[in-house]
């Protein structure tokens, strides 16, 4: 038996994860930002202006951790908080044009990492992969919601 049999595929994908996530953090670190503050301001850009409990639950960390996040992309200047014109006791979150002028070199910087971490694989294997990985995504959706 090989050593890969024992190594159980949630194993697997969990260090995957890891090991990317400690990537994401080194060469997001060199423009000055961290993965968390990288998927909130992915988050915002993507969705539009949204309460820091929306985005804590999309991120899904508890309130005070999105407070804590906010607090330093808007004192970098990353962020701005503004009253909701429905409810002014709420303050909606949205990426200011600093972020939004960094946003392409952060995308770049993922579609080369991207490519690093898939160097060794052919275009067959690459698709490969990614309809393997849709399908356990799927079934995990799909198991999420029946139980």
């Amino acid at each position: 038996m090989n050593v890969a049999s024992n190594i159980s595929i949630g194993w697997l994908l969990g260090d995957v994860g890891r090991l990317l996530r400690k990537l994401i953090d080194r060469r997001l670190g060199a423009i000055g930002l961290t993965r968390a503050q990288w998927q909130a301001l992915g988050n915002m850009r993507r969705c539009g202006p949204m309460t820091q409990a929306a985005l804590a639950e999309m991120l899904e960390v508890e309130t005070a951790t999105i407070a804590r996040l906010i607090d330093r992309l808007e004192a970098a200047g990353w962020v701005a908080r503004r009253p909701d014109p429905r409810d002014r006791r709420v303050k909606l979150v949205s990426p200011t044009a600093k972020a939004e002028a960094i946003m392409d070199e952060v995308g770049q910087i993922g579609q080369r990492l991207q490519e690093d971490m898939l160097a060794d694989m052919d275009v067959e294997a690459r698709q490969n992969l990614h309809a393997s990985l849709s399908t356990i995504k799927a079934r995990l959706v799909s198991l999420l919601e029946n139980q």
